[in-house]
């Protein structure tokens, strides 16, 4: 005797089970929702194969021998797969026909051989392998069968009942009602869709995670008593939403002509990200538990889904080349979101790793238009590295350059080249780049000559001394001599350790070189005072300790260069 009675179910329960099975063993397959036809495909398993491959399954009611009628539904399905322009990208590795009766050797060949000609390797998963996943996810055989649902939903109600932030009944102790609750949550492990983890507390309640299935995270508190009551709802699988979705119905109330009249639309055409104030949404929360309930001016906020599919290789790599082809500059980009709008656009953005720019790709494939939005963060704290390379990107994203974006470690030319960047910089903001990136150049240059971090500091709090002093630091690491005069009148007194005697050609004089980078006083070793042909005007003790020499030199002039410890 089988664990379900198979024969006795109508077809619509039959497909419904069987398919909740398949779903539960495969927990991230999908169902699909008919537009015209399947196309061949119930259930559709992306890159699950043993080769990477996708999978399909097929599910039917069939509990008995084929007829010809069934045959000919199966066989239209699997050649619907191959021909079907919807399902034209997939790689189909099997194709798995689930139904609750053991095929006998001719059926099985039969099979076979229609995936043969088709070019598709079949898999009959039979009425063995379904009681095997009975026996495994009890659970969804009891709440489509056997009354779990209605076991389910009155344990929901008892642990809502108790966990209520209202009083309860007086005469329940404390160990009776976490009795209570106990037995209800026991029963609402058995629902086959969701799991349901409370939390209770007092203070700080918690934010939601980004565990993956996550649904919804429900709330309650009672800011009197100062307690509260979570509950997230965390699928099973990735069909449980699309079985028993949560939804959200109500209505929008917004003045038109306003900023957020353009935001709203932007979500609705676009999915773009709205938070709606206060008293802006009035409308009724529909989900698993009894969680749901009316919103009476509530604040509704969009935000881009926990886990959520960001299509194949979203690692990506940016560059912008000039017109001639050339590699101006370039940054490793992530695409972090994407959204469709019920209006039929559709929305991409992609982020500099780092976060320093980010750029928003708008199709409206109705009014087939397009927009691209910019958007830079401040580069504050960055590795100064990183900040001029991310700024550098930006000063050169603007007409007549182009974009050439690529999988990030594949070969950069064999990218896809988009020769609209979209942008025009105008004089003020070219200015400000420009500016910005003369700052970054010399503090990069002095990365290169210590081993402590440099982080870009807040430009608008630094001295501007500081700038003048790193540009020379720069000049000096990079070989360069710097010359420079006193005034008339005045001579250069210097503190050394010794007595010393300026020779004929002249004197140079080893001293520490320190560059002050906002807060931070970084060490970059020594560098060389040259005095050509001086005079030694007075020598002396010094107050510090060692010998202060005073000298003057024939065109007042001195000359600061690197520190040459070889004394070539």
């Amino acid at each position: 005797m089988t664990l379900v009675e198979w024969t006795r179910l109508e077809p619509g329960q039959v497909e419904a089970v069987v398919a909740m099975l398949v779903n539960r063993e495969h927990p991230t397959s999908v169902r699909i929702t008919p537009s015209r036809g399947d196309g061949g495909v119930d259930i559709l398993d992306r890159r699950q194969g043993s080769t990477g491959g996708d999978l399909v399954y097929q599910v039917k009611s069939y509990t008995e021998g084929l007829i010809q009628r069934q045959k000919d539904s199966i066989e239209d399905s699997l050649t619907t797969l191959g021909t079907d322009e919807r399902w034209a990208g997939l790689k189909v590795e099997e194709w798995r026909l689930v139904t609750p009766w053991n095929p006998s050797p001719e059926a099985e060949n039969w099979l076979h051989d229609l995936g043969n000609a088709a070019g598709v390797p079949t898999v009959w998963h039979g009425l063995d392998h379904l009681e095997q996943l009975a026996c495994k996810y009890p659970d969804a055989i009891d709440y489509y069968l056997h009354g779990g649902k209605a076991r389910i939903a009155a344990a929901q109600a008892e642990v809502l009942s108790l966990v209520s932030l209202e009083r309860v009944d007086d005469g329940l102790t404390v160990d009776e009602v976490t009795e209570r609750i106990q037995q209800a949550l026991r029963v609402l492990d058995h629902d086959p869709h969701y799991w349901f983890e409370f939390r209770f507390g007092q203070g700080l309640p918690p934010v939601p995670s980004d565990r993956p299935g996550l649904v919804m995270h429900s709330l309650r508190g009672d800011r009197a008593a100062d307690r509260w009551v979570a509950v997230d709802i965390i699928t099973r699988c990735a069909a449980s939403a699309e079985v028993q979705p949560v939804t959200i119905n109500g209505t929008v109330n917004i003045e038109p002509g306003t900023a957020l009249a353009d935001q709203w639309r932007d979500f609705v055409t676009y999915g773009a990200l709205v938070t709606l104030p206060a008293g802006s949404f009035t409308g009724e929360v529909n989900a698993p538990a009894g969680l749901g309930g009316s919103l009476d001016g509530a604040v509704l906020k969009t935000g881009p889904a926990a886990h959520a599919e960001l299509g194949d290789n979203p690692d990506m790599y940016l560059e912008v080349l000039d017109p001639e082809g050339h590699v101006l500059a370039s940054a490793d980009i992530e695409r972090v979101e994407r959204s469709q709008g019920i209006g039929g656009g559709i929305r991409a953005v992609l982020r500099e790793t780092h976060g320093i720019f980010t750029i928003e790709d708008r199709y409206n494939l109705a009014e087939t238009r397009a927009s691209r939005n910019l958007s830079v963060s401040d580069i504050t704290g960055l590795p100064v590295r990183i900040a001029r390379a991310g700024v550098e990107v930006v000063s050169h994203l603007h007409t007549p350059n182009q974009l050439r974006i690529s999988t990030r470690h594949t070969p950069p030319e064999h990218g896809v080249i988009d020769t609209n960047v979209g942008f025009e910089w105008g004089a003020e903001r070219s200015a400000n780049l420009g500016a910005m990136l003369r700052i970054l150049e010399p503090l990069c240059e002095i990365q290169a000559g210590t081993s402590t971090l440099l982080r870009t500091p807040d430009f608008t709090r630094v001295p501007r001394e500081q700038f003048k002093n790193w540009r020379v630091a720069a000049a000096l690491l990079r070989g360069e001599e710097i010359r420079g005069t006193y005034p008339e009148g005045h001579s250069l007194t210097v503190d050394l350790a010794t007595e010393v005697t300026p020779g004929e050609e002249g004197l140079g004089i080893s001293l520490p070189h320190t560059v002050q980078i906002d807060d931070q006083v970084i060490d970059l070793g020594r560098y060389e005072l040259w005095l050509e042909k001086p005079t030694l005007v007075d020598r002396r003790e010094s107050p510090e300790g060692g010998m202060a020499h005073t000298f003057t030199t024939t065109d007042r002039s001195f000359v600061w260069r690197r520190h040459d410890p070889t004394g070539d």
